[in-house]
């Protein structure tokens, strides 16, 4: 049996009645909404960078952990862990 997946209406639902049941109340509906789009924006930019990401694994387009580590060590001027 397929998973039926929550239509976006029904998403935006859930989170208008998160938004109530917490401090939402104090907000105008036009805030609700500027929130719940941020959200969105920020959801379908998350998807993008992990199917980026995934493309660059399929393609080889890899480091090794440690050289990434170093790299991002010596740029921040943490200590080694070595």
């Amino acid at each position: 049996m397929a998973t039926q997946h929550p239509t976006d209406a029904e998403v935006f639902q859930r989170f208008l009645a998160q938004q109530v049941a917490s401090d939402g109340r104090n907000k105008s509906p036009e805030e609700l909404v500027r929130i719940w789009r941020e959200r969105q924006r920020e959801y379908a930019e998350t998807l993008k960078a992990l199917d980026k990401g995934i493309s660059d694994i399929e393609a080889g387009r890899v480091y090794p952990f440690a050289e990434v580590n170093d790299e991002i060590r010596r740029q921040q001027g943490w200590s080694s862990t070595e």
